[in-house]
């Protein structure tokens, strides 16, 4: 075998070697995060979720996000009752499972309750650098695929999506611009038009939901929160088992 052979031989090992190890680097771990949370409709105030191996009580309510709950690094947070068992003791009713990607170290869960005591739970990345003072983030959460303006902003939203939205002042108005409408193939139908107040200093986060009322069929939550809030997580003592 030649010099320029045998160079091309090593060269050759090595970048099957490099590729190998490249293809067998683990997939990256979950990491520890923190959220909020915040309720469709009425209070939640009976749910738990593990956290250091301890259950620990979770709450939400409609008009505000909640304080930070610590979560474990992990890919669902799992959310319970304690209810009484056959022999009298506490036993876990998992009520749902909130998926986690592991992208974001600030999320914010909507519960939203459905029949026979089951909640859905909604995710979505609550970071400023994602969700920045002076934006809207439009959460559908309807089976409707919608067509947003804010302003001269336009986004197409399909249920389970969410975007952020940014837009100019209205001078006029002071405030902005938003439009929505419901869309089937081509055809659209406009089903709320308004202006809303703008702050520089806040954010507002929107859900769209299903009324079951062709007429008026998506109801919209607003949630407006000052977006130099203090990020430190609040802690949350421990549920005393009983």
């Amino acid at each position: 075998m030649t010099s320029n052979s045998f160079r091309r031989f090593v060269l050759f090992l090595i970048a099957i070697t490099v590729g190998a190890c490249a293809f067998a680097q683990p997939a990256a771990s979950p990491k520890a995060f923190r959220f909020r949370t915040l309720s469709w409709s009425d209070p939640v105030n009976d749910l738990f979720y593990d956290f250091n191996g301890k259950p620990m009580p979770v709450k939400a309510v409609s008009y505000a996000r909640s304080p930070f709950y610590q979560a474990d690094a992990t890919d669902k947070v799992v959310f319970y009752r304690q209810i009484k068992g056959p022999d009298g003791r506490k036993v876990r009713q998992v009520v749902a499972e909130a998926a986690v990607d592991g992208k974001s170290s600030m999320l914010l869960m909507l519960f939203i309750k459905e029949p026979k005591g089951a909640i859905r739970v909604s995710v979505s990345d609550d970071e400023t650098s994602q969700f920045p003072a002076g934006s809207y983030r439009f959460v559908n959460v309807s089976s409707h695929h919608l067509m947003i303006a804010a302003g001269s902003a336009r986004a197409s939203i399909a249920p389970g999506e969410s975007k952020v939205l940014t837009s100019e002042v209205d001078k006029a108005t002071h405030g902005v611009n938003i439009r929505l409408a419901t869309a089937a193939g081509e055809a659209s139908k406009m089903v709320y038009a308004d202006v809303w107040l703008w702050s520089a200093d806040a954010r507002t986060l929107v859900y769209a939901s299903d009324t079951g009322n062709a007429q008026a069929p998506v109801d919209l939550k607003r949630i407006t929160e000052n977006a130099r809030f203090d990020k430190e997580a609040v802690p949350v003592a421990p549920a005393t088992a009983r």
